[in-house]
């Protein structure tokens, strides 16, 4: 069995668990409703009349049902508690009891009273609340077991008293035997009924069950790069195919001599520094409402305001973020000794100078809906570094280059 599938098949089980101690509890709770109030009725009229002959013990029939009803809850509930699947030969075994239970009733009071009065009585309802409740264990054989086990239960009685029957019955023997062999009919229907509608409950939840899995995959994909926040805005976002116009700030990160770095090092350790960097920098970006839009092999392009802003201090997230990835490149720098010194890190902006610049461009979802990016178009990446550019100049950079290979690794550094 796949992965996927069988972490379905673990959370469905889950979910028939929960169902089947909600349906034992309400069960449970149905049938000590009556055998209360009919314990009352005895009470109360048993002494003036004899017509009450063996309903003491349809009542102790129906006490054992309620015990057993209340320990399947228990027993349920612990294995919700330990984690274990169902079993499914309990399920059957259950259902076959509970079955079993109005069949005994009925073939008890058969023995005090007249036949016809006992099976047409309101005990063979209780067959139609056992298998109303069935679909809610999620298993359609289960459910048409339970309604073909029903029908077997009142017709083997309607056979052995059919003598009795046709004595009892005023009218025609037609009538009569239609009307008890449509009985048996009607509840055979009702558990194919609750097995359709035991199917369509489990696609259902089968369905809901893999969406959710699917969401959790796709946000746990995206939370490599994007915060959380984000990611809900983008699953949730009922405008999520619409373009917006927005001013965002943009900050562009690369780790210097990156290239002498790699190639004096073999590929997974390169791999391993990129990702010790990558972690906590993208953190950073995130905990200040920003995202990584791009991966520029050894940086990456951020950008706060879209989707999530927070008007004019956008920018000074942007600032704060700078500021913390250059001072933890630091401490990752000299965690790691052998990283040569000229591998630093910078922001693609040089101290004294503005940092940030407000770029109105375009922000919006592009792509089918097979993938979807919220990014920025490439003419607005491109002007951020053009203004980048303009800004620092090459002669500067080369400057500051130089400064930093010949600067000792205890030096303060600019943030």
């Amino acid at each position: 069995m796949l992965p996927a599938r069988r972490s379905v098949e673990e959370e469905l089980d889950r979910r028939v668990l929960l169902i089947e101690r909600q349906r034992s509890a309400v069960l449970a709770a149905i049938l000590a409703t009556i055998v209360l109030g009919r314990g009352i009725y005895q009470l109360v009229y048993a002494s003036a009349t004899d017509g009450l002959l063996g309903r003491g013990y349809i009542l102790l029939v129906m006490a054992v049902w309620v015990g057993v009803e209340t320990l399947n809850l228990i027993s349920v509930s612990r294995r919700i508690r330990d984690g274990r699947a169902p079993a499914k030969s309990h399920a059957y075994l259950r259902a076959a009891f509970e079955v079993a239970m109005p069949t005994a009733m009925l073939a008890i009071l058969c023995q005090y009273d007249r036949p016809l009065n006992v099976l047409s009585s309101s005990i063979p309802y209780v067959y139609f609340l056992i298998i109303v409740l069935s679909p809610l264990r999620l298993a359609p054989m289960l459910c048409l077991f339970t309604g073909a086990l029903a029908a077997l239960g009142y017709g083997t009685l309607v056979a052995v008293y059919t003598e009795s029957l046709g004595h009892e019955w005023i009218g025609s023997a037609v009538i009569e035997h239609l009307s008890f062999v449509m009985r048996s009919v009607l509840l055979f229907g009702g558990g194919l009924a609750a097995a359709f509608v035991s199917q369509r409950i489990r696609t259902t939840i089968v369905d809901m069950i893999e969406e959710m899995k699917e969401r959790e995959r796709i946000v746990a994909l995206f939370g490599e790069h994007v915060s959380p926040v984000v990611v809900r805005q983008l699953l949730y976002d009922s405008d999520g195919e619409a373009s917006h116009v927005r001013d965002v700030c943009v900050m562009v990160l690369d780790i210097r001599n990156f290239t002498t770095f790699s190639e004096a090092r073999p590929p997974d350790e390169v791999v391993r520094h990129l990702n010790t960097l990558w972690t906590f920098m993208v953190r950073i970006v995130n905990q200040h409402d920003g995202i990584v839009n791009k991966f520029l092999g050894d940086g990456f392009l951020a950008v706060f305001g879209a989707p999530l802003s927070n008007g004019s201090g956008d920018c000074a997230n942007a600032m704060t973020a700078a500021r913390e990835i250059m001072l933890g490149a630091r401490r990752a720098r000299d965690r790691r000794r052998s990283v040569p010194d000229g591998d630093r890190h910078r922001t693609a902006r040089r101290p004294g100078h503005r940092r940030q610049r407000r770029v109105g461009r375009p922000q919006g979802v592009h792509g089918d809906r097979g993938r979807r990016e919220r990014r920025l178009p490439h003419r607005g990446a491109q002007q951020a570094i053009r203004v980048d550019a303009a800004h620092i100049g090459p002669g500067a950079a080369s400057r500051r280059y130089r400064r930093g290979a010949h600067a000792r690794d205890d030096a303060p550094r600019p943030p």
